[in-house]
């Protein structure tokens, strides 16, 4: 089970990351 929670967190993890991006792209195009 620990290793399914390791992936787990990996993927939430990828995902902050990806809105993150976005946020910033869209805080690009705004500015």
């Amino acid at each position: 089970m620990s290793n399914l929670e390791h992936y787990m967190l990996l993927i939430y993890y990828w995902n902050g990351v990806q809105m993150d991006m976005l946020y910033l792209i869209k805080k690009i195009y705004i500015l």
